[in-house]
């Protein structure tokens, strides 16, 4: 899809803004003239006296455009539900099924025997994935979400750079059994299962703990974790609920039979090599500012559309390349 815009009240307005809040002052009709000019043509040459502003306006400018902009392809898609613990817990339990081409999900999806503490069982594995994010902005709207209409469906946006950080290539191919020290608790009598303790990452493609990640909801940017969890359950076992019911607190000792654990064949969409990209015709690389070693405020555009309204998304990409001196 390209890069996508926050469209919340962008405007020429907004730019503006955007610099008086940033302790700059600029003529704003040479501000609106700028963006206005970038309608027509993918560069804006400015001239003028040294010292009038002209690289500052465009560095400025650069630095709003990525504060808005994100790079679509590089990010995955899920969707969450704008419920009560999406603005007062902001968190989530994802669905794993869209992580399925992702990390091996399925395969994680296991039934097998084990015995706890000697006492035959069924059990079955289960990943789960936590997300929390941290902005005060995408909190708020997700309480007007959740204030419109409860369980709506929001589209959420996860950096592929974030989720190969819950990769793990360090892991015991399991090829007999695996063994878990877990504690009877009331939820291992009454529900019959566990969080299955970090012994798990020992035998699985994951690592354990929050991972960091960067997410995007509605062009709104925010910073997050995410884990992977397992939950080990079993089937109704009325000598193994009542055992563990007896001995509360206890720690047992859970073998489980595995012989076909593998995640060898498993191929990730991450790891899929980047198809060499077909650049529009009116791309161009656009410098802002006359300093061109200063490699950090370069932007491309094909067409910058603006309008007073912004009621719909643009579509623009942009790269940030270095110059090469000739």
């Amino acid at each position: 899809m390209g890069v996508i815009m926050k469209t919340e009240n962008f405007s020429e307005n907004s730019f503006y803004k955007y610099l008086i809040d940033n302790g700059y002052l600029f003529d704003k009709y040479v501000v609106e003239n700028f963006l206005l000019s970038l309608k027509v043509k993918s560069f804006v040459i400015f001239t003028g006296n040294s010292g009038t502003g002209k690289t500052k306006l465009s560095q400025l400018f650069s630095k709003f455009f990525k504060e808005y902009y994100y790079d679509d392809e590089d990010y995955l898609t899920v969707q969450v539900k704008s419920n009560f613990s999406s603005w007062s817990n902001q968190s989530w339990t994802l669905s794993p099924i869209f992580f399925e081409r992702i990390f091996p999900i399925k395969e994680s999806q296991i039934t097998f025997n084990m015995n706890v503490d000697g006492i035959p069982a069924v059990g079955s594995l289960y990943p789960t994935i936590q997300l929390k994010y941290y902005s005060d902005e995408l909190k708020n709207y997700f309480k007007e979400k959740f204030d419109e209409n409860q369980d709506q469906d929001i589209d959420l946006k996860i950096e592929y750079d974030s989720l190969r950080n819950l990769r793990s290539d360090d892991y015991i191919d399991s090829e007999q059994s695996m063994q878990l020290i877990q504690k009877s608790n009331k939820s291992s009598y009454e529900d019959r299962q566990w969080m299955a303790n970090k012994a798990i990452y020992d035998y699985t493609p994951f690592n354990q703990g929050q991972i960091p990640c960067n997410i995007v909801v509605n062009g709104i940017k925010s910073q997050g974790d995410m884990r992977i969890i397992f939950k080990l359950s079993y089937k109704k076992n009325e000598v193994l609920q009542k055992y563990l019911k007896q001995n509360l607190g206890k720690e047992v000792k859970i073998i489980i039979d595995v012989d076909d654990w593998d995640f060898k064949d498993f191929k990730s969409d991450l790891d899929l090599e980047e198809s060499d990209k077909r650049l529009d015709k009116n791309y161009r690389i656009v410098p802002v500012g006359a300093n061109w070693t200063d490699n950090t405020n370069i932007v491309g555009i094909t067409h910058f559309k603006l309008s007073t309204t912004f009621s719909e998304i643009c579509s623009i990409r942009y790269e940030q390349k270095k110059l090469k001196s000739k």
